[in-house]
């Protein structure tokens, strides 16, 4: 069977979290959205705040997009922050 695993960044990790698609790495713990059946929404994307850029997201959080593949033009928004 296979074996999944989760990251979740800490305060004192050091890395850019920008992704496109794969799977999120959350800060304050999975909060994963579901569709009507309950189905998992995929990741379409997550940033990073990035204070070189002038993007900071409430306190060096991540923005996580998902999308509804059975209803197109559904996205679910979420904000995490250390």
């Amino acid at each position: 069977s296979a074996r999944w695993t989760m990251t979740t960044a800490t305060a004192a990790s050091n890395f850019n979290a920008f992704t496109l698609g794969g799977y999120p790495c959350w800060l304050q713990g999975a909060d994963n959205p579901v569709d009507a059946a309950g189905q998992t929404l995929p990741l379409l994307f997550q940033l990073d705040s990035e204070e070189k850029a002038g993007i900071m997201w409430g306190d060096t959080g991540l923005v996580y997009v998902f999308y509804d593949p059975q209803r197109p033009g559904h996205f679910t928004f979420d904000l995490q922050c250390l």
